[in-house]
């Protein structure tokens, strides 16, 4: 969690079966439980090329994989594995006729169909994306893109989240981005990544204690704390420029920054009036406001999706508890009774619940609380190890956390319904404070 100092995530059958299945693609881990709700059967042949080497296939089989997880968390559809019948349903796109081969797919239960073309024109990969109906035998929707090799998921993403606004009039989730924490021997970086673990990118570098990473609602800038002076300075670091930029220079300890949804300001806890207190600030280090004046310890600011009220946490009960408040600091409310250990709060997207931390027999387990009322109380996790950090996905359908279950810190992902859950990488490593921007 933000850490508080109190007083120091194979082929799905083609039938009308509803029961969940087991998939196991390679670099995901996903179980999946349950009953699953109505959703569109999508098949999913390789993509066709008209050159057939190694590097191709390489490049099929990452558009396979990133369309596969993409289309796994969109809970619209239903994964049709096609593979097998790449060369049947791709023989039109080899004739030079244009389009697959719909005859039959939707007598065995295929409703849609996605596939397209990839090509090598120099340096650059051109994918055409196509979806198809396959009971009219129509065409619904089509995309090119172009780019280098390192693109092709980004390629993905973005039509996975066009057909995902096609069917459901929501913005998916694919194009997504993380910001989390890495340990590497004494020090800990900030590094960004696309949803899935893919494409990761370190974002600071300087040996030191960088931690809470808050991506920006724009997705170009995250706010994070760093050590590298040595004190607790809050940090903003431009993604693509690759630069950083102090935050002015507040005394105390400054920690667990939290965009608001509009980008204008930054929340923060910072204990320079002699205890900590969560405040206010522009990215630019201006308009320094104090929204709570209380002895006790008040920390991990959230905003509401609308930005007029803040989720936080404060000892002001005699242990921590979730409370929350209008983004001025007025209304002060407390939201969680039950347990003597609630921390980390975060506000889902669509403002009606906070996910949060609560310590059991022990160890940290993930709940979710209504904002409305207290009473109606979900819990996520049960008795693997320390759950930590919660943060909602766009979408409010899924939680990114930090895990030690396995004995070391991880991430993983898990439904909101509690159907689904995804180890984020295959490859063991120390990850911790992890946030889900858009």
């Amino acid at each position: 969690m933000k850490k508080i100092v109190f007083a120091s995530i194979a082929m799905l059958a083609l039938s009308a079966s509803g029961r969940a299945q087991v998939f196991d693609r390679p670099g995901i881990d996903i179980v999946i439980r349950g009953e699953e709700g109505r959703r569109l059967s999508v098949g999913l042949p390789h993509f066709y090329s008209p050159v057939v080497n190694a590097e191709t296939k390489a490049v099929q089989e990452e558009i396979y994989d990133a369309f596969y997880q993409d289309l796994r968390l969109a809970r619209a559809f239903k994964l049709v594995n096609l593979v097998d019948y790449s060369t049947e349903i791709n023989s039109g796109y080899q004739k030079g006729s244009g389009g697959p081969n719909l005859e039959g797919w939707y007598l065995a239960g295929l409703e849609t169909l996605v596939t397209g073309e990839v090509r090598f024109e120099g340096r650059e990969i051109v994918l055409n994306c196509h979806l198809y109906d396959a009971k009219q035998k129509t065409y619904i929707i089509g995309k090119s893109y172009r780019g280098r090799k390192h693109a092709i998921r980004n390629m993905v993403h973005r039509f996975s989240d066009e057909m995902v606004f096609r069917f459901t009039g929501d913005k998916g989730i694919a194009s997504s981005k993380i910001a989390f924490v890495q340990r590497s021997d004494r020090a800990k970086e900030i590094y960004i990544a696309d949803y899935d673990g893919k494409n990761v990118r370190q974002l600071t570098g300087n040996g030191s204690l960088n931690l809470s990473p808050d991506l920006a609602p724009d997705g170009n800038q995250v706010a994070y704390v760093s050590y590298r002076d040595g004190r607790s300075e809050l940090y903003t670091a431009n993604i693509a420029a690759r630069t950083t930029k102090k935050i002015g220079s507040l005394p105390g300890t400054n920690a667990a920054p939290a965009w608001s949804p509009d980008g204008r300001l930054i929340a923060f806890a910072n204990s320079h009036e002699g205890n900590t207190d969560i405040y206010t600030i522009r990215p630019d280090g201006t308009g320094l406001r104090r929204l709570t004046s209380h002895p006790a310890i008040d920390t991990s600011p959230s905003w509401s999706p609308t930005g007029r009220a803040i989720a936080f946490t404060s000892d002001r009960s005699g242990g921590p508890q979730i409370y929350t408040m209008n983004s001025d600091g007025s209304n002060v409310r407390r939201l969680t009774f039950s347990g003597k250990y609630n921390a980390s709060p975060d506000w889902a997207p669509k403002g009606d619940k906070i996910a949060f931390v609560r310590r059991v027999r022990g160890t940290f387990e993930l709940f979710v609380v209504s904002a409305v009322d207290h009473t109606v109380v979900q819990q996520l996790t049960w008795n693997q190890g320390d759950n930590e950090d919660p943060s909602w996905s766009p979408d409010g359908q899924y939680i990114l956390f930090g895990s030690n279950r396995f004995g070391h810190p991880e991430l993983f992902i898990i439904s909101a319904n509690r159907d689904f859950e995804l180890k984020l990488f295959r490859k063991a490593g120390n990850y911790s404070n992890p946030h889900w921007g858009s």
